[in-house]
């Protein structure tokens, strides 16, 4: 008859493994094929090259797409445990409970970050967790919290709470930035802008796949000028005007304006670049002849531009004109509308600018 000795079994086995489901309520789980490398269980990974592809994360800014699942299909290594192998198909949950490795003590509630940059413990390693940036080396996973008490170097249980992104944003979560530099949250769905102390450059960060970001002006001491890591089109947006805003919303590898309230004006008063993020031009020739460059908009972008002050002609001159090559202003009041068709821009209407 077998006998069984101590050694076989230990008294008590661990709470989970990396990755694996806390249990059978309701989840979201999709596939993505490994791209560079093979990927353990229980990792953040964040959108590859293809739709179709996922990668370890290996920077900050990159777009969160979940958590690997633990599962007996994955390729087993010489030590015993199973991952996924480069150019096969990973199990990936971006919705429910999950348990991951922590490297810091949590409890209930703590923000959820994974790591993109390696640290010197041997356990601190690319797509683990903790509830800190780790100096810059870990990125957020907004609405994601920690569900258990649990101490440092050990499992614990992690929620995501929105398929497709791991991102929850509750529709009146705001911040108000005053700082004549700031930064944007990406944390939050409203940014409110207050320019009281003056002129502001705030800066915004990649966001996560369709997270939608809202960017109002609520005091207006001075332009805000907006300069996303990532825009779709030209480089920074502009407020000018108490309640004026752009919504974006991040997809791909950056962010696009899919909404607009109010006019973002600019005053030009010397020679150089007209900024394409305004829709009005005006033009200050008091310091004398002004020799200004347009470069090429987007699809239906509309620019007006008036002279108000005339010390000068002011000869503009857009990268690709569909009217010609220049549109000169050389009296107090001349203006022009103009569009943008996606090659060039064109005179709409009456213009009492010379157009040559």
């Amino acid at each position: 008859m077998p006998v069984q000795s101590s050694s076989d079994y230990t008294a008590t086995h661990g709470a989970a493994f990396e990755g694996q489901k806390v249990d059978l309520q309701l989840a979201n789980i999709i596939s993505k094929t490994c791209e560079t490398s093979d990927i353990p269980f229980g990792r953040a990974v964040v959108r590859g090259t293809g739709d179709d592809q996922c990668l370890l994360p290996s920077a900050t800014g990159q777009s969160f797409l979940g958590i690997t699942l633990h599962t007996t299909d994955g390729v087993e290594q010489a030590d015993g445990d199973h991952l996924y192998e480069q150019y096969r198909e990973a199990n990936i949950l971006d919705f429910g409970e999950i348990w991951v490795y922590t490297e810091q003590s949590v409890v209930p509630g703590d923000a959820v970050y994974f790591r993109h940059t390696a640290a010197a413990s041997p356990l601190d390693v690319v797509g683990r967790f903790r509830k800190d940036a780790s100096g810059g080396d870990a990125d957020l996973i907004v609405g994601a919290a920690f569900t258990t008490t649990t101490a440092a170097g050990a499992y614990a249980k992690l929620k995501l709470n929105t398929p497709g992104t791991g991102v929850l944003i509750a529709p009146d979560s705001s911040e108000t930035v005053t700082a004549t530099t700031s930064v944007a949250s990406v944390a939050t769905s409203i940014t409110y802008v207050d320019t009281t102390l003056g002129a502001m450059a705030l800066s915004l960060a990649d966001g996560t796949e369709g997270q939608i970001k809202k960017i109002m002006m609520t005091v207006d001491g001075g332009d805000c000028i907006i300069t996303p890591a990532n825009l779709a089109v030209g480089a920074t947006l502009r407020l000018t005007e108490v309640f004026s805003s752009y919504t974006l919303q991040f997809s791909g590898t950056s962010w696009k304006v899919i909404g607009r309230e109010g006019l973002a004006i600019y005053t030009i008063t010397a020679s150089g670049a007209v900024p394409l993020d305004i829709d009005v031009l005006f033009i200050d020739s008091t310091s004398g002849v002004q020799a200004n460059t347009l470069a090429d908009g987007y699809i239906g972008q509309r620019l007006t531009i008036k002279m108000l002050v005339d010390g000068g002609d002011s000869v503009l001159t857009p990268a690709n004109f569909l009217d010609g090559t220049t549109i000169t202003y050389d009296d107090a009041g001349d203006s022009s509308e103009t569009l943008f068709d996606g090659t060039n821009w064109g005179v709409i209407g009456t213009s009492t600018g010379t157009v040559a």
